[in-house]
């Protein structure tokens, strides 16, 4: 099957994910990037695709934002045309891997799983959710507190991690640490998950072209210079308000108190993820 990333990236933009009922067995060859929204899984599948293209197209096709999917596949959002989820039948493990949102599955057994700060995690989401017209008038306090957006979300996706099958190799890498120390976590990622031996000077290399700084700015490029930008009105309030990663401003009615309950609320799950990061958990 032929996977189109501008259908695929219009998509996400709509926030529309499709979780699939079973996710296929072959999903057990392949790296999995797996992180709750806002905790950098498309940054980081954006440099593996790097090192996995380079590795397996002699070309050494730059892989970015917006072509990235060529390497990686989006369970959650990907579709046939009958629309079924999609299969992996065909495609190599040394050159493709799976980003997705859902939670674990047993057919997950090679997971790099992001996290970060729940509080800075439901700052960026609700900011984005509102940018995207998904939530419209729903209030800050609301969100945190919703089913589908908020804290007992957070808490069920990565508890779902942290009880995975003792067949699975895990690593839990938080955001923060991988904006620090981007090129130590690739190189220990690299090392224990992808198949061919990866230099540091590959990963250096590969780190500087897709930067969390040139990824935000490819974003906005995007948004501003694409002919197809008047599609995204329909969906968005505004594209010049729209944010992915980059604005730190909160909505006005945004309190102390909230974040006070995201505390209370994620604490126990949130120790433990970052207990789980200085190991590699099988």
């Amino acid at each position: 099957m032929t996977i189109r990333p501008k259908l695929m990236y219009f998509r996400n933009l709509k926030h529309q994910f499709i979780f699939p009922k079973r996710i296929p067995l072959e999903a057990s060859k392949f790296l999995v990037v797996s992180e709750f929204p806002k905790c950098g899984g498309s940054w980081l599948s954006c440099i593996l695709a790097n090192l996995l293209n380079f590795h397996g197209n002699s070309s050494g096709k730059y892989i970015h934002p917006f072509n990235m999917y060529s390497r990686v596949v989006d369970i959650d959002l990907a579709k046939t045309s009958r629309g079924k989820s999609i299969m992996l039948h065909g495609l190599s493990p040394d050159s493709y891997l799976i980003k997705t949102h859902a939670p674990f599955s047993i057919n997950f057994q090679r997971i790099v799983c992001l996290y970060r700060n729940p509080i800075n995690v439901f700052q960026s989401y609700y900011r984005m959710c509102l940018s995207q017209n998904i939530i419209k008038d729903m209030s800050p306090l609301a969100f945190v507190k919703h089913r589908k957006f908020g804290v007992s979300a957070y808490n069920r996706f990565y508890v779902s991690y942290l009880n995975s099958s003792e067949n699975s190799k895990i690593q839990f890498v938080d955001y923060d640490d991988l904006k620090r120390n981007t090129a130590a976590i690739v190189s220990q990622i690299s090392n224990i998950f992808l198949p061919n031996k990866i230099t540091q000077t590959d990963v250096t290399k590969f780190i500087q072209l897709a930067c969390l700084k040139n990824y935000i700015e490819l974003e906005k490029s995007y948004l501003r210079l694409d002919p197809r930008r008047e599609m995204l009105h329909k969906s968005l309030k505004s594209v010049n308000s729209f944010n992915f990663m980059g604005d730190s401003r909160l909505p006005v009615d945004w309190s102390q108190s909230i974040d006070q309950y995201i505390i209370r609320q994620t604490s126990k799950v949130y120790d433990s993820l970052r207990h789980s990061c200085s190991q590699i958990v099988n």
